[in-house]
């Protein structure tokens, strides 16, 4: 319900992530409320729970949620120990395309990170779907990954999937994100009227990615290479050279 306390959206989204692998129609309408809560909200939901020092897990948070008069303590988990990632994924791409946003708000790459690093993700069982996931939203993670109030989480984004330890799904990562690459640097150099990240950040983040392993090295000194070759004096006056 749209107009319900944000507060008991928190509470649902809570309970109802263990049963939506049964319920996979709901799975639309929960992504709808997660994307839709405060971003401080949405993200104590999608970080990992805290371990301890013995290696076990720490014991849920006991939040004191005020209704009105009264007051309740609720649990709140990770729900990415608890929702079906690679069903929800599938949603989530299917429902991008279906409204076809220009851009990714923070909402978005928070929850796709959050998918691919869940548990039950199981990128090297699933490996097809996770490609495609890529494949259909590598053009909005690179947009986000060179907006200034974006970049951190896309960046972590981007190298969950370029560098998962999933050879098959690096591999194909790698190469299917070269042109992409290519526009986004094209993007990054010209005058477009958005809040850009420093080149710095830009460039060492680029160097990190590169030294990653030889894959990398090689894929992007391609896409770089390719750059420089469309764009000579968007390049010569950059300091990707120095990568």
């Amino acid at each position: 319900k749209p107009s319900a306390n944000q507060h008991v959206k928190q509470v649902g989204l809570v309970c109802v992530a263990p049963i939506l692998s049964h319920h996979p129609g709901l799975i639309g309408p929960y992504l709808n409320v997660l994307l839709s809560q405060p971003s401080h909200l949405r993200m104590r939901l999608l970080q990992p729970m805290e371990q301890k020092p013995d290696g076990e897990e720490a014991a849920p948070n006991r939040i004191v949620y005020v209704f009105g008069s009264s007051s309740r303590h609720y649990e709140e988990r990770c729900i990415c120990d608890l929702w079906p990632a690679v069903e929800v994924a599938r949603v989530f791409v299917g429902s991008l395309q279906a409204l076809a946003p220009s851009r990714f708000e923070a909402e978005h790459v928070e929850t796709l990170s959050a998918l691919i690093r869940s548990p039950t993700a199981n990128v090297s069982q699933h490996q097809d779907v996770w490609i495609d996931v890529f494949d259909k939203v590598k053009a909005y993670v690179f947009v986000a990954f060179v907006d200034s109030q974006l970049h951190t989480a896309a960046a972590d984004l981007v190298q969950s999937f370029l560098l998962s330890p999933v050879p098959e799904v690096a591999a194909h990562c790698l190469g299917a994100s070269q042109k992409t690459l290519v526009q986004t640097l094209r993007l990054f150099y010209s005058n477009a009227d958005r809040q850009m990240v420093t080149e710095a950040d830009l460039v060492s983040f680029l160097k990190q990615l590169r030294g990653a392993n030889e894959n990398a090295r090689e894929a992007l000194d391609a896409a770089i290479g390719q750059f420089r070759t469309a764009h000579a004096a968007e390049y010569e006056r950059s300091m990707l050279r120095s990568i």
